[in-house]
């Protein structure tokens, strides 16, 4: 019986070597590459996102007002003061705004109203005043229409620019 010694070699298959110091680097960078961009477009994302969800949450006030007015049987109000950019319900501020949006109604009467307290009377037979709320930053606008019959609230993205 004959006894053969096998040389052992440092890597296990030939011509198998793992990665290269470059090609780690290369893809290492690659990866940086992509987290960078993903979080620049997340930052410019997240206030346009917090901009719709607060114009959301005070087309929401409303319609909770207006469902409260004809529960109850009685007149609701919500109070829009346009100098702090809050909207106060039942005598609580139910919904505050960016120091940067603007914000003005459109009247069916008195036409647009950018400054003072106004309100809006939701009667118990649902209807409503009729006005139009306009909400913009920074080139996004958007609208809270409120039906002066039924007093339903339709949200709208309004005309950019």
């Amino acid at each position: 019986m004959k006894l053969s010694l096998y040389r052992i070699r440092p890597y296990p298959y030939k011509g198998s070597s793992g990665f290269t110091l470059l090609e780690l680097i290369i893809v290492l960078l690659l990866i940086g590459l992509i987290t960078g961009l993903v979080m620049v477009s997340l930052t410019t994302a997240l206030p346009s996102t917090r901009f719709r969800s607060e114009v959301r949450k005070l087309g929401s006030l409303m319609i909770y007002a207006k469902n409260r007015a004809e529960y109850l049987n009685q007149e609701k109000e919500v109070i829009l003061d346009l100098e702090k950019r809050e909207a106060r319900f039942e005598g609580k501020t139910r919904a505050a705004f960016a120091d940067d949006t603007e914000i003005y109604i459109i009247d069916p009467i008195e036409g647009e109203i950018r400054e003072g307290l106004y309100r809006i009377v939701f009667s118990p037979g649902g209807g409503s005043a009729g006005s139009v709320i306009v909400l913009s930053r920074k080139g996004r606008r958007m609208e809270i229409h409120l039906d002066p019959l039924t007093g339903g609230v339709i949200v709208k993205a309004g005309q950019e620019g």
